[in-house]
């Protein structure tokens, strides 16, 4: 496996001269931006492309050629992956798409490369290809996976950056494979069982438990295999080397995962920051709740069809206050009021209600979270039918708004389901606990 244009040393480095490739070292000129943009805010994706290389130089595509080549070569290898996960951006950003041709033309060349090798060798060589979570994140970044897979290109797809397992566009990827015969393998990130919020879970086995139920989900929806990295990292949570390992005997089929604990989610955007966010689908949390149903879609395996199995569904949240009341609704279900421990709220769903596959998950609660326009969603103290019908200067209304005084009513100060001066009420993450009693 090469990744193609890992940012790693970006981190590490402090100069140039620390970068960990002496090609790299040697061409300045062939990187991505130059060496001050380290300098920029981290919260920036240009603040770690100084180490990587552009590959719109021909000396930069010929050299990783070049080490394909040598290394397929020496080593007989069953087969080569071209890693674009890591970290997808190949080209300047805003010039990928314009760009693409040269990917498509370098990956040709080492598909003509492999096979003279196979050939010489007596027995083929298979390349993989590893792209993002979408065939449009894919296309954004310079990756015209379609047209490799037309001219013959790729013999296994690799799909996703891992961060995201719920939000990847599998259907798309299985279309295509089965349009062009190409295996589809999705990613298996063991990393995103490690962030936050996940180690908040103390009481759960969750790198186990989340492995579990991404696999059972892949699988149900149709996957070649699967295609696990970042394994060899311990977890957070101790765990006996027996324990981390065993996971490995039961990810393969759903038939070994059958009966078994699993931890389902709608992951956070703190799972795919960086330059991992450009090659990841859009993360549909943190979001900020209001008085209106926001519709979440909540991905399932196939648990729900085992009749012995129980479900629990949490929230982790934050600025909630005593008097913030959350909503639920499952499948067009109102559910009951949710258990509250500190920053978490908890319900026991009841039997049947949860299907394998798409689920349709709303929330909402009685704190208003407009800003100080007219809208859907009146502001704080304010009757729906008085805000819609205010003709007020825009700038009073502003001042009003963050004041927390835009109306001095005693019937809406009063009203506990719309608190004035509110917080609002911020989801980071959505678990689903699928509980099987031992056999």
């Amino acid at each position: 496996s090469l990744r193609m244009n890992d940012l790693h040393t970006s981190w590490r480095s402090k100069s140039i001269q620390d970068l960990d490739d002496p090609f790299k070292v040697s061409h300045p000129e062939y990187l991505l931006v130059p060496e001050n943009y380290r300098d920029l805010a981290t919260e920036l994706t240009e603040h770690l492309l100084w180490g990587g290389l552009d590959f719109t130089h021909p000396q930069v595509r010929q050299h990783r050629l070049a080490f394909i080549q040598r290394t397929a070569s020496r080593h007989d290898f069953d087969g080569y992956e071209l890693d674009f996960s890591r970290f997808g951006i190949s080209f300047p950003l805003g010039h990928e798409r314009q760009n693409a041709y040269l990917l498509t033309d370098l990956i040709g060349r080492i598909r003509s490369t492999l096979d003279s090798i196979g050939t010489a060798r007596k027995r083929p060589y298979t390349l993989a290809v590893h792209v993002m979570d979408s065939v449009e994140r894919s296309q954004e970044l310079g990756m015209e996976v379609e047209d490799w897979l037309q001219k013959g290109l790729v013999d296994v797809l690799l799909v996703g950056m891992g961060h995201l397992p719920y939000r990847l566009r599998l259907d798309q990827w299985i279309h295509l494979g089965q349009k062009y015969q190409v295996p589809i393998y999705p990613t298996l990130n063991a990393n995103a069982y490690r962030a936050p919020p996940w180690e908040q879970l103390q009481d759960r086995p969750v790198f186990q438990e989340g492995l579990r139920a991404t696999s059972a989900y892949y699988h149900q929806e149709g996957a070649d295999g699967l295609y696990i990295y970042n394994f060899a990292n311990e977890p957070t949570q101790e765990l006996t080397d027996r324990e981390f390992r065993s996971v490995l005997n039961e990810i393969g089929e759903l038939s070994t995962l059958k009966g078994k604990n699993k931890l389902y989610g709608i992951q956070s955007n703190a799972h795919s920051g960086g330059p991992i966010i450009q090659g990841s689908e859009s993360a549909l949390l943190p979001i900020v709740l209001d008085r209106v149903e926001t519709k979440l879609p909540l991905m399932l395996g196939p648990d729900p069809t085992e009749f012995r199995a129980s479900f629990r569904l949490s929230f982790w949240t934050a600025g909630s206050r005593e008097d913030t009341i959350l909503w639920v609704r499952l499948n067009h279900m109102l559910l009951p009021k949710p258990r509250r421990d500190g920053p978490w709220y908890h319900i026991d769903l009841p039997t049947g209600l949860l299907r394998a596959g798409y689920n349709e998950l709303s929330l909402w609660c009685n704190v208003p979270a407009a800003g100080p326009f007219p809208g859907l969603v009146a502001p704080p103290g304010v009757r729906k039918k008085d805000w819609l019908g205010w003709k007020r200067d825009k700038s009073t209304l502003v001042e009003e708004f963050e004041n927390g005084r835009l109306s001095n009513e005693p019937e809406a100060q009063r009203d506990a389901k719309s608190p004035v001066n509110p917080s609002p009420l911020i989801v980071h993450q959505v678990f689903v606990f699928a509980n099987h009693p031992k056999s």
